[in-house]
């Protein structure tokens, strides 16, 4: 029996792994991928496929001559530069006052000259014209400093400058120089005054006993705590 690399391509048998995700091998792939409903269904209405392969129609790929990876050429194929760069973000600076018919052959001699010596100012996308850092010298007359208040913030603001405007008493005497009286009273002095003593005898406690007489002495108290001896205490409170 023959091995399978010495028969010929009509009578190798089909390896699995050979139509994989190909679908010009065969009618059908065997492998279905992505949204393969909706796909056959645009494919059997409108004859159109978004998964097309690689190769140029009339050239389908030899699938069963090898179970190998075998290099495949585009279908579209492009240079890096135009395929890369000069893409729909492109921003491509037309004549003033030409529409869009009359500026096609510039655009087209504008691509060509950027291919050819790489002009700087074509290179700007139009992410870089939007964010472009207003710091930065480079695109100076492309940053706009319009505002972007709405007419409640303008409203808004107008009021805060006029109330900014009107400066309060002790802002405008320090600005314009008027005489402030000087004050050295700090709080707690305003705040705790002192009482007239005037005819009070300062240290004297005015009591009375339960009876309503002025308090006096206890001679007992002062002779048993020997603050006044018996005699000279029963003598005189007494």
């Amino acid at each position: 029996m023959a091995s399978p690399l010495e028969m010929s391509p009509a009578s190798r048998p089909l390896h699995p792994f050979t139509s994989y995700n190909k679908p010009p091998a065969m009618p059908e792939p065997l492998t279905l991928i992505g949204n393969w409903q909706e796909e056959r269904a645009l494919k059997e209405t409108t004859g159109v496929s978004r998964y097309e392969g690689w190769v140029e129609p009339g050239q389908p790929a030899d699938s069963s001559a090898s179970i190998y990876a075998t290099r495949q050429d585009r279908q579209a194929p492009t240079a890096t530069m135009p395929r890369l760069l000069l893409h729909s973000n492109q921003e491509v600076r037309t004549a003033k006052g030409c529409s869009e018919e009359t500026a096609q052959p510039q655009i087209a001699k504008q691509q060509h000259a950027l291919v050819l010596v790489q002009a700087v100012e074509n290179w700007k996308s139009m992410q870089h014209a939007s964010y472009t850092d207003p710091k930065k010298t480079l695109h100076l007359n492309d940053y706009s400093s319009a505002s972007k208040l709405g007419p409640r913030e303008r409203m808004e603001l107008a009021r805060l400058q006029a109330e900014a405007a009107d400066l309060p008493p002790e802002v405008e005497a320090t600005l314009t120089g008027r005489d402030v009286e000087p004050t050295l009273e700090t709080t707690y002095q305003a705040g705790f005054q002192a009482h007239d003593l005037t005819g009070l005898t300062l240290g004297a406690k005015v009591m009375k006993d339960r009876d309503g007489r002025p308090a006096v002495r206890d001679p007992t108290f002062l002779a048993e705590t020997q603050l006044v001896p018996k005699h000279l205490a029963d003598r005189v409170f007494g």
